[in-house]
């Protein structure tokens, strides 16, 4: 690919982008809030909502013990 294929490729694309913004602007909310709905469902579905909530209890109990750390460098 030469630089002004790729200049043109990322032309296309930056039109693409403008497009869909265009329409996600349109869109009326409850389309909007439908389609969220089918995503969560969809993570549910696969299990990944139970990952998520796993991921973030164990990132709240690392900040916790870091806190800890950082109150007995303190004293």
């Amino acid at each position: 690919m030469t630089k002004k294929e790729g200049r043109e490729y990322l032309g296309r694309w930056r039109l693409v982008q403008k497009v869909q913004a265009a329409e996600l602007r349109r869109m009326p909310v409850k389309e909007k809030l439908r389609q969220m709905d089918s995503c969560y469902r969809m993570a549910v579905g696969l299990g990944l909502i139970k990952t998520l909530v796993a991921a973030k209890r164990k990132g709240e109990k690392e900040v916790r013990l870091r806190w800890r750390r950082l109150k007995g460098l303190a004293s």
